[in-house]
């Protein structure tokens, strides 16, 4: 956040880690941080430099019980009318910010943590929504969520764990729905969008987990 330029180039060559040591392939999915700077630059126009990097992460905590709220809401609506709904999503949201996971996460904030811990529920959400309704919007706008939690996958077996997680949760949803053969291929429409979202920085992920494993334990 101090230094735009010298972030978009590391980003964008981030396969190769010219300031690592005398150069080395990247461990890491640097290249994946990229929705993060590009909205850190678009903030800097407006705020100090000083607050740029908290303001991200205050908003990743705001946005994560948003999302828990909207997921289970829409999930109670669909099962049954009742007063009751509202107060049981705000009791579930609430719980998701006032644990200790969530202590953990934001005392020492790390981006890619606080990146899950933002997006996640709004990936189930819009996945959801999107096998049940099948309207070009929540396509649209998980793939959206899919852009912006891309973060996440800086160290890239946490992603990896996530949609896993995710793809499991709606896999078994279309299973067991009445009109089966429709949901599976609204499923497979979602992973499909996921990967090809992301392959700007798995393909290099694989490339180095392939052929240069070794450095790290090296």
């Amino acid at each position: 956040e101090f230094n735009f330029p010298e972030a978009f180039e590391r980003a964008w060559s981030g396969v190769w880690r010219a300031e690592q040591g005398v150069g080395a392939i990247a461990a890491h999915s640097h290249m994946a941080d990229l929705p993060r700077i590009v909205f850190l630059w678009i903030e800097s126009f407006i705020l100090p430099a000083s607050f740029l990097r908290y303001s991200y992460i205050f908003l990743c905590l705001i946005l994560g019980p948003l999302g828990v709220y909207s997921f289970l809401k829409y999930v109670l609506q669909k099962e049954k009318e009742s007063l009751w709904i509202y107060p049981a999503a705000f009791l579930g949201a609430l719980f998701y910010l006032l644990n200790l996971g969530t202590l953990q996460n934001f005392y020492v904030p790390f981006e890619m943590f606080t990146v899950a811990f933002a997006f996640i529920p709004w990936l189930f959400y819009f996945g959801l929504r999107y096998l049940r309704e099948m309207t070009r919007s929540d396509l649209v706008k998980f793939g959206l969520v899919v852009i912006l939690s891309s973060p996440m996958a800086y160290a890239s077996t946490l992603w990896y764990a996530s949609f896993a997680g995710l793809f499991i949760f709606l896999f078994v949803y279309a299973l067991i729905s009445s009109d089966r053969n429709i949901q599976i291929k609204r499923f497979l429409g979602l992973v499909l969008i996921a990967i090809l979202l992301n392959l700007y920085w798995i393909l290099p992920n694989i490339y180095s987990a392939i052929n240069h494993s070794g450095i790290i334990s090296t």
